[in-house]
């Protein structure tokens, strides 16, 4: 009756993290153009590192306060501060205020991100890991698939705000959800959150350490091709961003195809190991041959970062199983650290790319980005199989 219970609950959740992710995938590839407009190309990347350090700070209190509050009430307050954030940018366009709301956009796109990972693994079962992470991959990857192809086509004479409000819009049933079916949430027993006793625990397990940085390595990866991929597709090789949307739609595909079969595996057959150093071999070789392609063929570029981003859903789905089976609902502290690898993903990724940019050309960022694939190939051996 129990299993009965939490995959009703998993469902449920399900569903609202679906719509979370609408809510942060229909502006996500438009951010940097859109910041363009009021920043150099250089200064873009600075706002990304500037609300990732801050992320970071966000993390330790929304630990704080799921241990205080609940982890329904943090994510609420969270919510709706999401939700004046995104009506700031509907309405307003100076930059005093459209940039500390981007900024406040981007941390709470992460922070509220690991609330919805407590509810899922307080309903989740060790042996069913693979399978639970999978299947919330592949729902929310859903999401990524559709999202740029909306917002492509939503985006016409740099009517952004229509992005920001199409993202408002995914709130609404997102809160409905969390108000109607988890107000009575009975949280676990949350360990005392200290940020460098966490850090110290992370570190001090080797398996959760090497996972953490496989997973690092990944968000770098992540946050180079969010950032610059737009802007090189869009400036650089002339693309309009009603194509740009097509090609992100039928690249982001790859986690739908691969993430919960692979899942599947991971509990059933094989252990992570393999998938995880194949992955991050398959992402250093597709990325390098990017930067030989300056074709203007959409369905050329669509092919070509759908090859990356199978690599990408090896990994990302390795490392999250991994991870869940390593900790319990009660580990919110590890849970934080590692949720931490996609802010640390946005700050040392643009530090980086300002500083290789001065010296080359942003074709040549793809060498760059698959050459630093190569390192997580490292700490994906360094692991001892769950199986």
């Amino acid at each position: 009756m129990k299993t009965v219970n939490n995959r009703r609950h998993l469902y449920l959740i399900y569903a609202m993290s679906i719509f979370f992710v609408l809510h942060y995938v229909f502006p996500v590839y438009i951010i940097s153009t859109f910041l363009s407009e009021y920043l150099s190309e250089g200064l873009v990347g600075v706002v990304y590192t500037a609300a990732s350090i801050l992320t970071i700070f966000g993390f330790i209190l929304a630990s704080r306060g799921v241990r205080r509050l609940g982890n329904f009430w943090t994510t609420l307050i969270l919510v709706l501060i999401e939700v004046a954030t995104l009506i700031a940018l509907v309405i307003f366009r100076d930059f005093v205020i459209v940039i500390p709301a981007i900024i406040v956009h981007l941390i709470l796109a992460t922070v509220i991100g690991y609330n919805i990972d407590l509810f899922i693994e307080a309903y989740s079962i060790d042996s069913e890991t693979g399978g639970i992470r999978g299947t919330n991959l592949t729902l929310n990857n859903m999401a990524w698939v559709v999202g740029p192809i909306i917002a492509g086509f939503l985006l016409t004479n740099s009517d952004y705000w229509k992005i920001f409000l199409a993202a408002l819009v995914m709130l609404v049933p997102m809160l409905a959800l969390l108000i109607t079916r988890f107000r009575k949430f009975d949280d676990p027993p949350y360990a005392r959150v200290r940020f460098f006793n966490s850090l110290r625990h992370v570190w001090g397990n080797p398996n959760v350490r090497n996972v953490f940085c496989a997973n690092f390595m990944l968000q770098v990866f992540f946050a180079w091709m969010t950032i610059y991929t737009p802007l090189y597709l869009h400036e650089h090789i002339g693309l309009p961003f009603s194509e740009i949307g097509v090609i992100f739609t039928i690249m982001l595909s790859a986690y739908i195809l691969l993430e919960y079969p692979l899942g599947k595996l991971a509990d059933s057959t094989y252990g992570e190991v393999e998938f995880m150093t194949g992955g991050f071999l398959l992402i250093a070789v597709t990325t390098v041959l990017l930067s030989v392609f300056t074709l203007s063929s959409a369905l050329w570029w669509a092919a070509a970062l759908f090859a990356t981003r199978i690599g990408a859903s090896m990994v990302e789905v390795m490392s999250e199983t991994y991870f869940f089976k390593k900790i319990d609902s009660s580990g919110a502290g590890d849970l934080s650290i590692f949720r931490m690898t996609r802010p640390l993903g946005y700050i040392i990724a643009p530090a980086l790319a300002s500083g290789f940019l001065s010296f080359f050309d942003m074709r040549y960022l793809f060498v760059f980005i698959g050459c630093m694939a190569l390192f997580g190939i490292y700490f994906a051996l360094q692991l001892k199989d769950t199986r």
